[in-house]
This record gives structure tokens, C-alpha cells and sequence, in this order.
């Protein structure tokens, strides 16, 4: 009996939690999170945790449910559970984007209006883009706070001040060639989120044994190693989370910034990722570069940004090495306005900066066959980099050992580039 009368209030405990609406949101939420992990992600369990609480938490794990499994969730989805008045910065960084895809220009501006001010940097851009298609009124303040969300830029910085921040609100402004560069970049910067790929596979080789061969001169057939390069194609991220910047845009590769001030002139460069087609596949994400301003002091080296790969390569002596990739560039001065670098060391594949050709009829890909001369080991670690005001775009960089049996005696670097079209 005393144990019924001490089990009771226990009973009575335990149902009401059930029955509570936080802790049935947080087992709907589970259920869900139970599914996701299946591969069968279920929309309405979610929905219904929701529905129950008004925790954004759970709204937060619903959008990264979707997101992580492979969907990108689209704004009429999530807009009839959310707040109009409070910030969801998770959820809002695909309504933003969808919506704009989807050229709902009017409701961006409203729920900008009615909600506070987003971080992630594609709803930044979209709220831009959508003022200046509708014509409504922002502020130079307001204009300057969501460029430097929409580029992860600092507002106050020395690169963002080379912008002409008190004419932002004219109408002018946007007509005028950098105007038109910060539309160019913002409206790329606004693409909907595709999906994590944390085990992208590697694009198909872009260079062959037969194109070695040729490149040789017709010496016997050369077999290629693995590729050197991690996420060379640029599919797979390196965030966990949607809020996607330039330091985790691309996963084994990092920004490489020369444009801050001294040594450097200052500039405005916009770094990413961008999905595109450059040939018969099916689109892929490149690496993209923007410049948009670009300080020229003669006392001042010039500036450049670009990604360089995170891991230095070692080279064995004396081994042949075959690198490709691909790029399109779209610049003011299209001749040297990209370049790669792979070492400083001499006598190691191709030392200090090699500037790109033009690319009048669209992607060039480029072919490299060069030793490691040095007599010792060598590292190399590759940098992508745009020095003007413009575009470059990269795809498919990759590095292979050449493996003949007996090795490829050393000899000068070639270099073949050729347009894909």
C-alpha cells in the first residue's frame, strides 16, 4: 500500500510531462530527428513540434534536417512557421534566397521591414537586390550594413571604405560600372544554398594519359597517380551549418587576402563558390573571385585575393607531375588579371606567379608537365588568385604524379592552354 500511495505522484508526474506541450514538441522533434537519420525525413513531425512551441530551436533543426539531407528548404514551406516579426537568421537565409529565385521582390522588403536585420550573407544580398528592383528607399547606413553581411566584409574596414559609401543611395550610383560589379556579385552571392556534400566524389580527370603522351612529344603511354588535391572540384563545404562565408565556402582550401593596406594597396574582393557549367556535364560549383574596387599606389604592391590550398604538397625529386584545371575570366583587363602560384622555390614545376591568358570564347583549360629539380624533396601549395577589378572563376584543379617505369627524364616545364569550345 505505501508503495501505490509513493509510486502515484510519480505516475501523475510523468503524465503530465507527456502531455505537456514542450515535451511533446521536443518527442515530434525527435521522432523526426529519428527519420532524418533514416533518409526518410518527415516534414509534418517537425511541423507539428512547432506548432506546439514556439522554441525556435526546433525551427532552427527542421530547416538543418532538410538542408542535411539533401533538400533545400523553400521559402512557402517554412513562411507559415515563422513569426513575421522575429528574426529566424537560420530559416531566413533560404526564404531570403528562395524568394528572390522566385522574384517575390515585394515580400522580401517586407519581411526585411518587419523582421530584424539577418546575418547570413545570401539574405543580405537578396535584400539588397530586391530594394534596388523595387525601388524602395534604403539608407547609405542601412545599404552599407548589408554589403558588408552580404561580402563578410567589416563596414568600418579600409577595404569596405574604398567604397563610395555616401552615394549608395542614389539611383546613379547603381548605374555606374562598380555599381554594376556589386549587383554582379550580389546576385551570386544570393544563390539558394545547395546541399552539404561531406563526401563529394572527385570529378573525373580533366587531363588523360594520352594528353601527357602528346604533350611529350609521343613518348610511350604515362600512367598517372592519384590525384593530389582534396576537393579539387569544390563540391564539398567546409561549414556545418548553412551560414556559408568565404573562410568555410570551400573545404581544404582558405581565402588568401593581399589587399588590407600596407605592404598591399587596398581593394574590395568578393570570394566563393558559384554553381556553374563550363562544359557537356552537368553543372558544378567553381571557385569564384570578384574585384570590385582596387586601390592603385605605385608606392604599394599590388593587390590580389584568391583561395590557396590548406595543406602544403610534398614533391618527390626528380618525379614528373601533371596539373590541370580549368577558368573563365571576365575583367577590365582580361590579359593578367588571374594568375596561380605553386612555390617560391626554384626549379620546382614552375616557380613564383604564372599569369592567365584572356579567355575570349569562355572556359580555358590549362595543362602542366613539370619536374621537381631541385635534388630533394619539395613542397608546393597551391594559391588561385584574381589582381583586377573583374571575375575569375576556377573548376577541376588537380595534381598527378606521373608514374613511368623508368622515370621521365627532367626537362623544361610545359604549359598547354586551349580553349574548351
Amino acid at each position: 500500500m505505501r508503495l501505490k500511495h509513493l509510486l502515484r505522484p510519480a505516475i501523475l508526474l510523468t503524465i503530465a510531462i507527456i502531455l505537456s506541450k514542450p515535451a511533446s514538441a521536443a518527442w515530434h522533434a525527435n521522432q523526426a530527428q529519428l527519420q532524418a537519420l533514416h533518409g526518410t525525413p518527415r516534414s509534418d513531425l517537425w511541423q507539428k513540434a512547432i506548432a506546439l512551441t514556439a522554441n525556435p530551436h526546433w525551427q532552427q533543426q527542421w530547416v538543418l534536417s532538410q538542408w542535411q539531407a539533401g533538400q533545400v528548404p523553400r521559402a512557402d514551406d517554412l513562411l507559415p512557421h515563422l513569426s513575421p516579426t522575429t528574426q529566424n537568421t537560420f530559416a531566413d537565409a533560404f526564404v531570403f534566397a528562395d524568394l528572390l529565385a522566385q522574384q517575390r521582390d515585394q515580400e522580401i522588403v517586407q519581411r526585411y521591414r518587419q523582421a530584424a536585420q539577418p546575418t547570413t550573407p545570401n539574405a543580405c544580398a537578396a535584400i539588397v537586390l530586391a530594394h534596388l528592383k523595387t525601388a524602395t528607399i534604403l539608407s547609405n547606413a542601412q545599404i552599407s550594413n548589408l554589403l558588408g553581411c552580404a561580402f563578410s566584409k567589416n563596414s568600418t574596414s579600409a577595404e569596405f571604405n574604398l567604397l563610395p559609401q555616401a552615394e549608395f543611395e542614389k539611383p546613379a550610383f547603381w548605374a555606374s560600372d562598380l555599381g554594376q560589379r556589386i549587383i554582379t556579385a550580389l546576385t551570386w552571392q544570393a544563390q539558394l544554398l545547395r546541399p552539404p556534400t561531406p563526401q563529394s566524389p572527385e570529378s573525373a580527370p580533366v587531363v588523360s594519359p594520352p594528353q601527357i603522351t602528346a604533350l611529350l612529344n609521343g613518348s610511350p603511354e604515362q600512367k598517372l597517380g592519384p590525384n593530389l588535391i582534396k576537393n579539387g572540384n569544390f563540391e564539398t563545404l567546409g561549414c556545418a551549418l548553412p551560414h556559408i562565408t568565404p573562410s568555410c565556402a570551400i573545404a581544404h582550401w582558405q581565402p588568401s587576402l593581399m589587399n588590407t593596406g600596407s605592404p598591399w594597396n587596398v581593394a574590395v574582393f568578393v570570394l566563393g563558390k558559384e554553381n556553374v557549367t563550363h562544359t557537356l556535364s552537368a553543372p558544378s560549383d567553381a571557385m569564384r573571385i570578384d574585384g570590385l574596387s582596387i586601390e592603385r599606389l605605385a608606392t604599394r604592391e599590388p593587390a590580389r585575393a584568391g583561395f590557396s590550398y590548406f595543406t602544403p604538397i610534398t614533391l618527390e625529386p626528380n618525379r614528373a607531375y601533371a596539373l590541370s584545371f580549368v577558368y573563365r575570366v571576365n575583367s577590365t583587363i582580361p590579359h593578367h588579371a588571374a594568375s596561380f602560384w605553386l612555390t617560391g622555390e626554384a626549379n620546382v614545376i614552375h616557380q613564383h606567379e604564372f599569369f592567365l591568358p584572356a579567355t575570349p570564347n569562355g572556359w580555358n583549360r590549362v595543362t602542366l608537365i613539370g619536374w621537381n629539380r631541385s635534388g630533394k624533396p619539395a613542397t608546393i601549395q597551391p594559391l588561385l588568385r584574381l589582381w583586377h577589378e573583374g571575375t575569375v572563376w576556377f573548376d577541376d584543379f588537380a595534381i598527378y604524379p606521373i608514374l613511368s617505369d623508368p622515370p621521365l627524364p627532367p626537362s623544361d616545364t610545359i604549359i598547354e592552354i586551349h580553349s574548351l569550345n
